[in-house]
């Protein structure tokens, strides 16, 4: 603990894999000032030049702030090492949106500005609705999700109803079988069982999950109008939090890879059954009783138990407000109870 106060309490005078410095700049180079530079460690308000120097910690090396009406996203490459990087805001303008659609929906925008730069905005679409999105980047976006989008010569977007399409979703075990007893939800709705499969009406790529038998599946992401196939396993590996969050009433995992999904966590008593996840990088959400998300008071990676060969799921207590970080680097065996760090 006393590292981490000792860490927090040094201001890095250069980029390098702890920490961005630099300074957030707007069109014709004019610095942005009182904005709030942060990480999931570390926070920053830039200074009247612009100037901001925020920690953080693999790996989860980037920073975000929001401008305007967009929320932006600026990771930490290489070349960035003993440098102060620019930031840079580009040209912004206010985008007019109409809405010919039959049901609401979200409207999810984002650009990949470059030099590690991206932003991303959002609109809820009614039917026959429409209004302006403040102070968006002033270029076509370079994904956009609900219905179909045509960016007019003045800028303006027109969001009309996709078709929907028939998709069929199939949850299998590693032998190949149909899974038993599932419950398929697409986006958070139920999805009605067809046989030894599921069927979704579907107009944009959406989040599938399953639950079977109080296991979860790995999600995945569903194109409308193809078959998807969920992973099962029954031997997937338990998350148990018991030792710490003994109350733990729900808890979530966040997949950190592109694109990324979540998925709710079944279990009780602060012990959760994990999907059978890969290598890769994930995040725990987890609550107390009736407490929000952000109570929790932990950080997950990924290393050897002691008491047990191989590797699993190690736990140590960091500092309030941290959402946890899971890390995959090879087969997680099932079952393991998580040791103190």
């Amino acid at each position: 603990m006393w590292l981490l106060l000792l860490v927090s309490c040094f201001e890095p005078t250069e980029s390098g894999p702890g920490a961005l410095v630099g300074r957030v700049l707007g069109p014709l180079d004019l610095p942005i000032a009182d904005l709030q530079v942060q990480s999931l460690e570390a926070r920053s308000v830039t200074d009247k030049d612009g100037a901001f120097a925020v920690q953080f910690k693999e790996p989860d090396q980037h920073v975000t702030f929001t401008f305007r009406g967009a929320f932006y996203r600026r990771v930490y490459r290489p070349e960035d090492a003993g440098q102060k990087v620019r930031v840079e805001v580009p040209e912004l303008r206010d985008s007019p949106v109409t809405c010919r659609i039959d049901a609401p929906c979200k409207l999810a925008m984002s650009w990949d500005l470059g030099d590690g730069l991206s932003a991303t905005a959002s609109y809820a679409c009614v039917p026959g609705g429409g209004g302006t999105i403040p102070g968006v980047p002033g270029r076509p976006a370079t994904t956009a999700t609900c219905g179909e989008m045509t960016v007019m010569d003045d800028g303006a977007m027109v969001v009309v109803s996709a078709p929907a399409k028939r998709t069929e979703i199939v949850v299998r075990g590693a032998d190949g079988a149909a899974a038993p007893d599932c419950v398929v939800e697409v986006e958070g709705a139920v999805v009605a069982a067809a046989g030894s499969s599921f069927a979704a009406s579907l107009v944009r790529p959406s989040v599938a999950t399953a639950i079977c038998r109080g296991v979860p599946a790995l999600p995945a992401i569903v194109e409308p109008g193809r078959t998807a196939e969920l992973v099962w396993s029954p031997d997937a590996p338990t998350l148990d939090l018991s030792a710490i969050l003994p109350d733990a009433g729900a808890a979530w995992l966040l997949s950190d890879g592109s694109p990324s999904w979540l998925a709710r966590l079944p279990g009780e008593g602060g012990v959760f059954r994990l999907p059978p996840i890969g290598p890769g990088t994930y995040r725990i959400g987890a609550a107390r009783g009736t407490s929000p998300p952000e109570a929790l008071v932990l950080a997950l990676v990924d290393g050897p138990i002691p008491e047990a060969p191989g590797p699993g799921l190690v736990l140590g207590e960091i500092a309030d407000g941290v959402v946890g970080t899971l890390r995959i680097e090879g087969e997680v065996r099932p079952l393991y109870a998580p040791g103190r760090r």
